[in-house]
């Protein structure tokens, strides 16, 4: 009722409440998990999750949860797992943003050191990404798999949009400059791939049909048109030999 009233505050400190009181916390073990998980949303929701001390606020809940559904040995698949699930990619999420927050422009110098930061930033919140799977939550699993796909497809995008120094100015050495630049990005882009494609099976296999899955399919589109030049290609209809009709509710939003 108080998230529904947009009551954000007043949302926390019911959740709260609910965490504090042992008694309760023993006897329903998986709404310990998703008060820690809401009361994160409900910061992040709030004004209060504008600030920096609001944000690390929400990620202390968030990481409570995840640690929680540990302690109180809660099974993977569950109603608990999805919450857990739901708390550890929110954990990502916040990694992801710093990440796409690195631009990749200055001098050369400048070029290099971003481009560590950012390498390093993926391979965080890859890692932070990675870990929502455990919780065989299928939403935030799929959702997941997707985010790491644009981890790739980000870089990817960055790595194109670098100009070309001006120092540079004999054309032929402009050319090699921008093949090199290709060359660097096509293992990325062949990484981001590999997670759409994933996104996409998974959804097929276990007819999870969500915001994420249809995103990983309109970027395979995008991304390898020759490969899927319409969403009637075998990827997107849904698992190579089986029925089309398996598939229409992704196909229905990709066509949108």
């Amino acid at each position: 009722l108080l998230e529904s009233q947009k009551k954000w505050r007043a949302a926390e400190r019911f959740y709260l409440r609910f965490v504090k009181n042992s008694q309760l916390v023993r006897r329903q073990k998986t709404l310990a998990v998703a008060a820690w998980t809401r009361a994160g949303r409900a910061i992040r929701k709030s004004r209060a999750g504008k600030s920096s001390r609001g944000q690390r606020r929400a990620l202390t809940y968030f990481s409570r949860a995840t640690s929680e559904f540990a302690r109180l040995r809660l099974k993977p698949g569950s109603l608990a797992a999805a919450y857990a699930g739901w708390a550890q990619f929110q954990l990502a999420e916040v990694v992801f943003d710093r990440f796409a927050a690195v631009p990749l422009r200055g001098t050369q110098g400048k070029l290099v050191k971003l481009l560590i930061k950012k390498t390093r930033l993926l391979q965080k919140a890859q890692k932070l990404y990675r870990a929502v799977l455990k919780y065989k939550a299928l939403v935030w699993s799929t959702a997941a798999v997707y985010k790491i796909g644009m981890l790739y497809a980000s870089t990817v995008e960055a790595l194109y949009s670098i100009p070309v120094p001006r120092s540079i100015t004999n054309p032929d050495d402009r050319e090699r400059y921008k093949a090199l630049l290709q060359m660097k990005a096509q293992p990325v882009e062949e990484g981001a791939m590999r997670a759409f494609r994933k996104a996409v099976d998974v959804a097929h296999r276990l007819r999870v049909y969500n915001r994420f899955t249809v995103a990983a399919a309109r970027r395979l589109l995008k991304l390898d048109p020759d490969r899927y030049p319409d969403p009637g290609r075998a990827v997107l209809r849904g698992a190579y030999d089986e029925p089309v009709a398996r598939a229409l509710p992704l196909l229905r939003e990709v066509l949108r």
